[in-house]
């Protein structure tokens, strides 16, 4: 890991490491899956006049923002998640969960996603400067589409998911090497929660 200055923002469940020193007024913002605790996008607009963008497809979360945070005009919520194609995800509840996970589990319901490429040509942004992203394991298929597509992010928060890979945990190690190859990992909080930043 390499050692640049970066600060931990929003709470324990919700936040990420982040360089705030490298996010300037204006910068594209991206967060997916922020189920009910938005504190890291809060904490960065907090201190930079940027406007943020939130997706999460779950019921309760869009739920959640509409009764607690609709009248935020620094962020707008989108009621969809990402994935590798434009449709719906099959996506599993775990019992007694809030949260859907489809990577290891019986797939039961379907929810609404879009590529990284679609959502910024619909929001027409040519570029990210801050991508975090918690979507229960599809980042193992969304990290390489985006990066196919010529999509590189200044700074990617990332928390992994490799505890449900069970046979197919060699994608973690193939996740970290091809990161590694225009990333340097500054930082992984609680085990799990990491901080890549662009060469």
């Amino acid at each position: 890991m390499q050692q640049l200055a970066f600060d931990y923002v929003g709470t324990e469940y919700g936040g990420f490491p982040v360089c705030m020193n490298m996010i300037h007024d204006g910068d594209v913002i991206y967060d997916f899956g922020v189920g009910e605790d938005i504190s890291f996008l809060e904490g960065v607009l907090s201190q930079k006049n940027c406007h943020g963008h939130l997706f999460d497809f779950t019921p309760q979360s869009i739920e959640w923002f509409k009764e607690n945070h609709a009248d935020k005009t620094n962020m707008t919520y989108h009621e969809y998640g990402l994935s590798v194609e434009d449709g719906e995800l099959a996506c599993h509840w775990p019992q007694g969960s809030r949260r859907p996970a489809w990577m290891g589990f019986e797939h039961n319901e379907t929810h609404p996603v879009k590529t990284l490429k679609t959502i910024m040509s619909e929001l027409e942004h040519d570029h990210i400067d801050v991508l975090k992203m918690d979507i229960e394991g599809e980042e193992y298929k969304v990290i390489p589409q985006m990066f196919e597509d010529r999509i590189f992010p200044k700074q990617i928060c990332l928390e992994y998911h490799d505890r449900w890979l069970g046979s197919k945990g060699q994608l973690h190690n193939e996740l970290l090497g091809l990161l590694s190859r225009d990333y340097t990992l500054v930082n992984v909080a609680h085990g799990a929660e990491a901080l890549w930043v662009r060469k």
